[in-house]
């Protein structure tokens, strides 16, 4: 990001999105929408998967998305995982939707979608496949406030916001 001033002539400028502008126009309402938040999530140990996304009916951890693992070099299989959520302001302070419960819902996401632990080996005594339970690891949580500005349109410059209808 710069903070590089562009000076721009028009007749007429319609805006779509007012991030990063300064505008001289008349402030009519803000609304605060649902942030975004992004837990990014370090699969220490699983079984291996097909997965590369899985959605809930939740807005907290509503979306998981599964990419090859940045931490471990060379040619692998292995998977780390960003969980998307939408919180309201509250939410974004109450324990029960912090970082730590992702990670927990994360892990019953993916049993539920059949992922299972790292093997452990045949056990001895009971002569089944014994598994690892699965370890997972929040590494950061990033959080995109979406607040909607209105405007009052003047002769020169139009507001066209399109993200109203958006979490």
């Amino acid at each position: 990001h710069s903070n590089q001033k562009t000076k721009v002539t028009f007749n007429k400028c319609t805006v779509f999105e007012d991030d990063n502008l300064l505008l001289q126009n008349e402030l009519v309402n803000s609304k605060t929408m649902k942030s975004l938040v992004l837990d990014w999530v370090s699969v220490r140990s699983c079984g291996l998967h097909d997965h590369l996304e899985l959605h809930t009916d939740s807005d907290f951890v509503n979306s998981v998305y599964f990419y090859k693992s940045n931490r471990i070099s060379g040619n692998h299989n292995k998977k780390d995982a960003v969980c998307l959520s939408y919180l309201e302001s509250d939410q974004l302070s109450d324990f029960d939707y912090s970082d730590t419960m992702a990670r927990f819902k994360l892990e019953q996401v993916m049993l539920d979608s059949g992922i299972k632990g790292a093997s452990r080996g045949i056990d001895k005594r009971t002569k089944k496949l014994s598994l690892r339970k699965i370890k997972l690891e929040v590494s950061k949580r990033e959080v995109y406030t979406n607040i909607i500005n209105s405007y009052k349109d003047s002769e020169f410059v139009v507001f066209k916001n399109d993200r109203r209808g958006k979490k």
